[in-house]
């Protein structure tokens, strides 16, 4: 190569660095107002919303490409994708947690076309209160035998900030007799529990199925629902050896 070609090959090089720094220099970059992640805080279930500002705090222009989202129950919507250098604009959310209970976590990634920022992670927290909360949420009987009674516990507790009345169970399209422990109202104050026992007599061979309701005080939440599963076998079924 002679001396011109290798003079004009760098001075190429020198002019695409240059550009591409430039390039870089200019690019816009995504930052989320106050913080990468919001919290709700203690909260009723519902749809809960909030609107997230973001910012184009680079030099050029900004394209906000796409919001990824981590699960169904979250539904973000931009005001704006293409940002002047210095603009905001606004990302509304939504999260359906009319059925959760407890901490939740979701998040949103943000998908950008700024060499710096070109995905940026929105972490979206809140704590579901409810009136109620029943662990487990179904009565269970593995190999429940016919005419004798399994028994199941079921804790209720009072996560509400009045004090919680229970009424006794009741049950409908069941294949066993039911019978419980709660045989009268009580009341539990705010962060009390009660083990409810629940015996469960099949009635029949198969498959058990049925529903244990208990009204309550709550507004929110007027009935406790218990599902009943689990299997019956015959009183005189021998049990298996060991070998």
């Amino acid at each position: 190569m002679t001396t011109g070609k290798k003079v004009l090959t760098l001075a190429i090089g020198f002019l695409l660095a240059g550009s591409i720094a430039a390039q870089a220099q200019t690019s816009g970059k995504l930052e989320v107002v106050g913080g990468n992640t919001f919290d709700w805080g203690n909260v009723k279930p519902a749809t809960l919303t909030t609107t997230l500002k973001v910012k184009n705090i680079g030099s050029g222009i900004l394209t906000i490409k796409d919001v990824k989202k981590s699960c169904g129950c979250t539904t973000p919507t931009v005001a704006k994708n293409t940002l002047a250098p210095g603009e905001t604009t606004d990302i509304g959310i939504s999260v359906t947690a009319s059925t959760s209970t407890g901490p939740i976590q979701k998040s949103i990634t943000i998908i950008t076309d700024g060499a710096e920022t070109p995905s940026v992670a929105v972490t979206l927290k809140a704590n579901i209160l409810r009136d109620v909360t029943v662990f487990p949420s179904w009565v269970q009987v593995l190999n429940g035998k016919i005419g004798t009674p399994s028994p199941s516990t079921v804790k209720i507790t009072n996560s509400g900030t009045a004090p919680l009345t229970i009424e006794p169970p009741q049950t409908s399209n069941a294949n066993a007799t039911i019978s419980s422990d709660l045989t009268k109202a009580e009341t539990l104050k705010p962060g009390e529990s009660r083990e409810v026992v629940v015996n469960v007599q099949p009635t029949e061979v198969g498959n058990l199925h049925g529903v244990i309701t208990m009204k309550t005080s709550s507004a929110e939440q007027p009935e406790i629902r218990l599902d009943i599963a689990g299997t019956a076998v015959a009183n005189d079924t021998p049990s298996k050896q060991m070998h």
